[in-house]
């Protein structure tokens, strides 16, 4: 069986464990896949063009 852990190191504390981690086959970091992932957002019906959210939200480390 292998073992691949979904989760971010890059937010305070950490929402991994490191031992978990460690432990892990393969360990994918959340913010890297912001990209791939991010929902392309269509103006709002109130006016607000705005995102909710973007990739300047994350704070990069």
């Amino acid at each position: 069986m292998r073992v691949t852990v979904f989760s971010t190191i890059r937010s305070q504390p950490p929402m991994v464990a490191d031992e978990l981690r460690r432990e892990a086959d393969s360990f994918v970091e959340l913010q890297d896949l912001i990209p791939d992932i991010q929902r392309a957002h269509a103006p709002r019906r109130d006016g607000d063009e705005s995102p909710r959210h973007n990739k300047a939200d994350y704070e990069e480390v």
